[in-house]
């Protein structure tokens, strides 16, 4: 019986896991994107910025 139930936990523990990391992934990637985006529009208003004192 005892087997069995830590069979089963296995189980679940390994889909949880799998779950959780294709979740953490898809945050991490978002964060990525949106720091890109953010350092693009930054590079871009210190163009310019540049721009305009030039």
């Amino acid at each position: 019986m005892n087997m069995i139930v830590n069979i089963v936990l296995v189980q679940h523990l390994k889909i949880f896991i799998l779950l959780y990391n294709r979740v953490f992934l898809a945050f991490t990637y978002q964060e990525y994107e949106v720091g890109i985006i953010i350092a693009y529009i930054k590079d871009e208003r210190i163009k310019r910025g540049n721009s305009n004192v030039t």
